[in-house]
């Protein structure tokens, strides 16, 4: 690295007309919001050529610093890699800069120093996460791409923020998308052997600290992780049971983010668990301990208990006296049934002379909370630092009276949310009552993140839900108010068998996670681009797609994609709150069987994949169309 900057010198004083790394000298554009803005071109002369391959052969060099961070050299093959599959030419990565060819320099302050002579207000832009008289923040992975003469840097404030600057790189200066983690299918580019840079001088920024998904019960593939980060995504869940997993994670760059319904678990597995007493569980009406068996899975424990609170803290304690992690979940079992008697039936004093009653809408959320700030409080004695995540969720959606020790992180979960509408729709009755629990949340704490359930449902192997411009409402509503961001729970991406589940016909078909995946793929896509920007023209984005994943078939695939918005749009949905557990036919008469468009859908499928000119365009198309033909059949 010690000759990138002499090497920036020579050229300084081989042409008065580079463009300069101070920012305000140039004619700058602000992208929406503040997170993206662009230096324009204009009087820039390059020393070397535009292109960075010519005719299949390598002009020019990737630079990573010797002994730099290992996420920088993975930017690197990533890099190479790419350019590759577009060009055919094979650039070298080396650790210095030389002049014979154009430099690719990948890295931040700590592999190279220079950037903070080179760069300082965009380092100082970078590494700026609050915006003064406003809640908004920006993650801490935002990249720049600047040229000077024949150096091309691409760095970020962090190595995740540099290693999104060479995928920004590659989407901008070949066309590419990474749409699955099938590469025939899920690598979307035009074969290139000349390739021009077209974009440079940018930075970008999220206003999303985390962006990524909850593969509840699909963890560990680390394919499908990579392919989150090459759409910009951060943060994916992993289980407590896997405390390893997530320094596989980061080498994609990938935050691991540990999540479940696990409080029965820490008991259990807590050094001074006890099991011959009963004081853990929940109570039938008797007040008989629900007995310790799989019908336990049923209920909470018991909040009440001041021994469960020590008992729960010990065994989180041994989890990171034993394992190298820096969060951890403490959080609600997957039902809302949570009673212990008599106290179920008594005021609860949440602080010194301040009561929530048995039957308010906030009783056991309080409860709850309560004693997670008592687990909260021990495990920081120990182990100060560590995040709690916990589920706002079931039964403690509704924001507790008592504040949270700030430790704790809150995922929440609007598993009841109807789907046919944003969360911050006024005119859903259903979803007005979610936005409020919502609100109710913000003067606690804005350290939330959203677990949507916009890829998990019962008809995701067989039908699209079009959700597109309320999903683009709700991630504006979550930036706009400062909360950490988005981690749906979604699906893997892959050869694997997709059982299905809930009331579905089909769900014993032998069918893959990819080809599920695929059925929803422009939803998918669209939601990693908002995660990213959350103001993009949604319309551009759906053109974009269509364009370059179906290529010829693009007009014909577009119109399949409008006729589901309008079935969306015009079906009946007012007596059916859409959420996760509808069944498919439900979806297919409501939305297509009653606006009378399965024949219309049909036929643009049909001519979809006629009009397909490559294997891989009708290999996109294939599943969506068997799906129609096979519920709406002649």
């Amino acid at each position: 690295m010690k000759r990138i900057i002499a090497l920036m010198l020579s050229l300084l004083l081989l042409s008065p007309y580079l463009i300069s790394c101070d920012t305000t000298s140039t004619d700058e554009t602000t992208g929406t919001e503040e997170t993206v803005e662009t230096a324009a071109n204009t009087g820039d002369t390059h020393t070397n050529s535009d292109n960075i391959t010519e005719d299949g052969k390598a002009t020019s060099h990737i630079v990573v610093a010797e002994g730099a961070d290992k996420l920088l050299a993975y930017a690197a093959e990533e890099l190479r890699y790419h350019i590759e599959k577009v060009s055919g030419a094979n650039l070298p990565v080396v650790t210095e800069a030389n002049d014979d060819s154009t430099a690719i320099v990948i890295a931040t302050p700590e592999s190279c120093p220079e950037l903070e002579k080179l760069f300082p207000e965009d380092l100082a832009w970078l590494t700026t996460l609050t915006e003064e008289g406003t809640v908004k923040r920006y993650g801490s992975d935002g990249f720049a791409i600047r040229r000077i003469g024949g150096v091309i840097y691409i760095f970020g404030a962090t190595a995740k923020g540099a290693l999104n600057g060479v995928y920004d790189f590659l989407e901008e200066n070949t066309g590419m998308l990474w749409i699955s983690t099938v590469e025939e299918v899920g690598l979307v580019f035009e074969e290139t052997p000349t390739i021009t840079v077209k974009k440079t001088d940018y930075r970008e920024k999220s206003p999303f600290t985390y962006r990524g998904y909850s593969l509840w019960g699909g963890e560990g593939c680390l394919t499908t992780e990579a392919l989150y980060s090459r759409n910009k995504l951060n943060a994916s869940l992993f289980p407590m049971d896997q405390p390893l997993y997530p320094k596989q994670q980061a080498s994609v760059g990938i935050t691991g983010i540990m999540l479940g319904h696990d409080l029965q678990e820490w008991i259990m597995s807590s050094p001074i668990y006890d099991p011959e007493c009963t004081e853990y569980w929940n109570e039938l009406e008797d007040g008989v301990p629900v007995p310790v068996d799989e019908a336990m899975r049923l209920k909470q424990v018991n909040i009440w208990s001041d021994l469960v609170i020590d008992t729960i803290a010990a065994g989180v304690i041994a989890h990171l006296d034993a394992n190298d992690v820096d969060n951890v979940s403490i959080s609600v079992e997957d039902n809302d049934d949570c009673k212990n008697y008599p106290e179920i039936g008594l005021p609860f004093e949440y602080a010194p002379g301040e009561f929530v009653n048995p039957g308010d809408d906030d009783y056991i959320s309080t409860v709850f909370f309560t004693f997670l700030n008592k687990i909260a409080a021990q495990v920081k004695e120990k182990h100060p630092g560590v995040i709690i995540n916990t589920l706002a969720y079931w039964p403690v959606e509704s924001p507790s009276r008592c504040t949270l020790d700030d430790s704790i992180r809150l995922i929440f979960a609007p598993i009841t949310k109807d789907e046919t509408a944003s969360i911050t729709d006024p005119e859903n009755d259903n979803n007005a009552t979610i936005f409020g629990h919502l609100e109710g949340w913000k003067p606690i704490t804005r350290e939330i993140i959203f677990y949507d359930y916009y890829f998990c449902h019962n008809a995701l192997a067989d039908y699209e839900r079009p959700i597109w411009y309320d999903m683009q409402k709700d991630m504006i509503y979550y930036a706009e108010n400062g909360y950490l961001g988005p981690m749906p729970q979604g699906v893997l991406d892959g050869d694997f068998p997709y059982e299905g589940w809930g009331n579905n016909p089909y769900k014993d078909q032998a069918r893959t996670k990819h080809e599920v995946w695929m059925m929803s793929g422009m939803s998918i896509w669209i939601y990693h681009k908002l995660c990213w920007n959350p103001y993009e023209d949604m319309d551009a984005l759906i053109v974009e797609y269509c364009n370059k994943v179906y290529g010829a078939a693009s007009e014909e695939m577009q119109e399949y994609y409008n006729l589901i918005y309008t079935g969306w749009e015009e079906g009946e949905s007012e007596n059916i709150i859409w959420n996760f557990k509808i069944d498919l036919q439900f979806y297919l008469d409501s939305f297509i069987y009653v606006v009378d468009l399965e024949d219309d859908i049909k036929n643009a499928l049909l001519r979809a994949y006629e009009a397909a000119d490559t294997d891989a365009a009708k290999e996109r198309i294939l599943y969506i169309k068997e799906r129609f033909d096979l519920h709406f059949p002649e």
